[in-house]
Formats: structure tokens, sequence, C-alpha cells
């Protein structure tokens, strides 16, 4: 064999070597994260699931319904939507019409 074919196979060789080098450590990049995801799943799989027990507990003290539940949550929301809506407007009358105690 040549001089030159050798140079070029050792110099594809070395090339090839440092792509598999990079492609073995970003494996094992992916295999830690892919770890580490995995027990944050378990962890938030098993605080859903406390929450979830604390939520039918609640509901069992209440004696709610989920459906009386969720018609609760709306009825709170739409009670603060009207009272952010009319603190606003209490504000601008006041900015408008400023009393001045004595």
């Amino acid at each position: 064999m040549s001089k030159a074919y050798e140079a070029a196979r050792q110099k594809a060789a070395k090339e090839y070597k440092a792509r598999l080098e990079e492609a073995r450590q970003e494996i094992r990049e992916l295999r830690e994260k892919n770890d580490r995801l995995l027990q944050e799943n378990l962890e938030l799989e098993a605080k859903v699931e406390q929450l979830t027990d604390w939520i039918e507990r609640l509901l069992e003290y209440t004696e709610l319904s989920p459906e009386e539940a969720k018609q609760l949550r709306r009825n709170v929301k739409a009670e603060r939507e009207l009272s952010e809506a009319l603190g606003g407007w209490a504000s601008v009358l006041a900015k408008t019409f400023p009393m001045k105690w004595n």
C-alpha cells in the first residue's frame, strides 16, 4: 500500500474514532438525562396521587360532588373577576373625582 493511502486511512480512522467517542458521550449524557427525567416523573406521579387523594378527602369532608366543586370554582372565579372589574372602576372614579377630607 502506498504511503498516501495509509495516511488517508489513518486520518479517516482518527476522524471516525473521534466521532464515535462524541456519539458515545452524547449517549451517556442522554441516558443520564433520561434517568433524571424518569425520577422526576415518578416524583410528580406520586405528588399527583397525593393531591388526588387529598382532593377526594376534602370533597368527602365538605360533602360536595365533583360537579358541585366545579360549579363552586366557577362561581369564585366569576366573583373574583367582578371584584377586579369593580375595583378598577373605583380606582378610575377616585382619580377622576378626588374627594377632599377635612
